[in-house]
């Protein structure tokens, strides 16, 4: 499954965009606006909720918002998963997740199963 996305752009000859393609990644300029298009190793067909939530610890760094704030209300998410949804987590942890992703979810998955261990 692939997405686009269409945006209307008024052509100007005068100026040329400018590219700088890294590893998954095209930064684009043009008319002194900077978009950054990445692609994702792997995605699923359809999205969760389980998965939404480990894109947004994945990509935290990319927020304008209080890391610490959104880790916080991430773990009180999690910490309300019931026995159904915590495996679905887990499992979206381990297939979409970076290391720190991965760890974060292993951590805040377990506190509730050990509480006095930290």
């Amino acid at each position: 499954m692939a997405t686009t996305a269409l945006v209307s752009v008024r052509h100007s000859f005068t100026t040329r965009p400018s590219f700088t393609i890294t590893s998954g990644t095209v930064d684009f300029v043009l008319g002194g606006r900077k978009f950054a298009f990445r692609m994702k190793p792997s995605f699923p067909k359809t999205l969760s909720r389980e998965f939404l939530l480990v894109d947004l610890v994945s990509n935290l760094d990319q927020l304008a918002e209080s890391k610490e704030e959104v880790l916080a209300r991430v773990r009180e998410s999690v910490a309300s998963y019931d026995a159904v949804r915590r495996p679905r987590l887990r499992r979206a942890a381990l297939e979409y997740g970076n290391v720190r992703t991965k760890k974060f979810f292993s951590e805040a998955l377990n506190a509730d199963m050990a509480p006095h261990v930290r």
